[in-house]
């Protein structure tokens, strides 16, 4: 979050998930190259950094999981 020139990068109050604000993104790719995870990417055709933002605390890969072996849990942080 720190190193986003735009401030696009914050934590979701509801959620406590860190993402980011297309409106305020510039695509500089900053965060790409800075995310511990590698879990930021650009986003082919609107040229703005996208990661997941854990579908407002439903994620659907959890609910549509064959095997469910993923699982979401609010870890109150």
């Amino acid at each position: 979050m720190e190193v986003c020139p735009s401030k696009a990068i914050v934590r979701d109050s509801k959620t406590n998930a860190v993402v980011i604000r297309e409106d305020l993104c510039d695509g500089c790719g900053a965060c790409i190259s800075s995310c511990p995870f590698k879990a930021i990417f650009m986003h082919p055709e609107k040229n703005i950094a996208i990661k997941c933002d854990l579908c407002d605390g439903d994620p659907s890969c959890v609910k549509h999981c064959p095997q469910s072996v993923l699982y979401y849990a609010d870890v109150g942080v």
